[in-house]
């Protein structure tokens, strides 16, 4: 059996997509579009989106330069250091 190291986190995912950690969580910045952008700890897609105020069905997301599934924003987790990149749908004619 391997046991965890003192004073280590253990993480899950909560239903709001947030990560919740058995210490407090510690602030984390993300490459957001090209640009150094800080949140209080991991979250998911979702909860970012929610977090910029952004409309999800309006924009494609891709993650460390991976396209996000919109099934997938609740589950796809970002952390420090990951790149995010947030594209809005434009109509016209």
């Amino acid at each position: 059996r391997q046991r965890r190291a003192r004073g280590s986190t253990r993480q899950g995912l909560d239903l709001d997509g947030t990560i919740r950690r058995r210490y407090s969580a510690l602030p984390v910045t993300i490459q957001l579009n090209g640009e150094a952008f800080e949140t209080s700890g991991p979250l998911s897609v979702s909860r970012l989106l929610t977090t910029l105020d952004i409309d999800p069905r309006r924009v494609a997301v891709e993650h460390n330069r991976l396209v996000v599934r919109k099934a997938a924003y609740d589950s796809t987790v970002v952390a420090a250091g990951d790149e995010v990149e947030v594209v809005n749908f434009v109509g016209g004619g």
